[in-house]
């Protein structure tokens, strides 16, 4: 549930708020990170490309 709520969180523009979650999913299991590179391609997640970068970057 941490992993989605981050991505509501993103793509309600409360990035900072979502790099706290995302940081802590993506560190308990890297595939999330994977599955994150895709989201924009179908529309689940919806930030620019500088904010996924540093989503991708944690």
């Amino acid at each position: 549930m941490k992993y989605w709520t981050a991505v509501s969180l993103a793509n309600n523009n409360k990035i900072d708020e979502s790099l706290v979650l995302f940081k802590e999913v993506f560190k308990k299991d890297n595939n999330w990170r994977l599955l994150t590179e895709r989201l924009p391609e179908s529309e689940l997640l919806n930030v620019k490309k500088e904010e996924l970068d540093k989503i991708l970057s944690l």
